[in-house]
């Protein structure tokens, strides 16, 4: 059965696995791929039922499902060569939360902000969107309120509690980011959810809605939690300078992460976080970069830390980490 193959993702802690038409398995562990033997029989019938959903000159796709026993998977079908592929990152079966993650406690607090822009950064599979649901999740244990998420594909099922839900899928629910974040402010969101910023279109939903009162969570690439205003605002083909100095004004947050793993291989994400004071405000519009890294250096008194700082906290509690 193929939800054999999902547990031994699982039982080996990998957290991608690919499959490729006339190919060995390959599982992503610790970072590195690693090939492993499997039922040939299954993986065929795997590509039947996969030709069954999708049209034969499909060129790629991207789409989640959840297996029978509860695992969220999300996955990128392709063609390579002429032949079938699929990528599938393996999530957990329920949303974690701050603590389950080993997140520093600060983000549980950050969470519970009424309004704003709060910002998450780092590289593909650095755990970005995982971090930002467990935020979603302490909203939803906590407080009353209307949370949209806007996604592509939709990942993790929120469960109501507190709170009221609505996961919106682009190329399903809605046409773009842009149109649903638009949307959600007359949808009466409290919470609006970006999978990602992009574009300048969603860069500006984005700001409107941290701008009238909402809380906006959102993933954006880059290199550094200090390159994230600029990564921003290069988004926008003019009025560059204006952009700089709105997110300046309305953002909450600014999270970097890396994923790092322990001597078991399992996925540790280290943060670093800045937090919006008048000082790194006056950075941001200044666009001083070398300042704002100095800010968080010495802002802890405000709950600010570095990279190092987090991997020291990590390290104490589960050993050696590895990139």
């Amino acid at each position: 059965m193929f939800e054999d193959l999902i547990s031994l993702a699982i039982e080996k802690n990998a957290t991608d696995i690919h499959i490729a038409d006339g190919k060995c398995v390959s599982l992503r562990i610790a970072n590195k791929i690693e090939k492993v033997s499997f039922d040939k029989a299954v993986i065929e019938n795997f590509w039947k039922d996969l030709e069954t959903k999708f049209p034969l000159n499909l060129y790629e796709k991207d789409f989640s499902c959840t297996t029978m026993d509860g695992i969220r998977l999300r996955c990128n079908y392709f063609l390579s060569n002429g032949k079938k592929s699929i990528a599938i990152r393996v999530l957990p079966c329920y949303v974690p939360n701050v603590t389950e993650l080993s997140l520093p406690p600060i983000f549980s607090k950050i969470a519970l902000e009424h309004h704003g822009l709060i910002l998450v950064s780092g590289n593909v599979g650095s755990g970005k969107s995982t971090t930002m649901a467990a935020m979603i999740e302490e909203i939803n244990n906590t407080r009353p309120c209307h949370i949209v998420t806007i996604e592509d594909p939709i990942e993790y099922i929120f469960n109501e509690k507190k709170s009221i839900i609505h996961q919106r899928e682009v190329g399903q629910d809605t046409a773009n980011f842009a149109t649903a974040t638009v949307a959600a402010l007359r949808q009466d969101a409290d919470v609006i959810m970006i999978g990602e910023i992009r574009d300048e279109a969603t860069a500006e939903a984005a700001l409107t809605a941290a701008e009238t009162g909402r809380l906006v969570f959102a993933t954006i690439h880059s290199s550094s939690t200090v390159g994230v205003p600029k990564r921003f605002s290069e988004l926008f083909k003019s009025n560059k300078s204006d952009a700089r100095n709105r997110i300046a004004r309305v953002f909450t947050a600014i999270i970097h992460q890396k994923m790092l793993f322990d001597d078991m291989r399992k996925p540790r994400a280290v943060t670093e976080l800045l937090l919006h004071t008048k000082a790194v405000e006056n950075c941001i519009v200044d666009d001083k970069e070398t300042a704002l890294q100095d800010a968080i250096s010495s802002g802890g008194n405000f709950g600010m830390f570095t990279l190092k700082q987090d991997t020291e906290r990590l390290t104490k509690k589960f050993g050696n980490l590895t990139g």
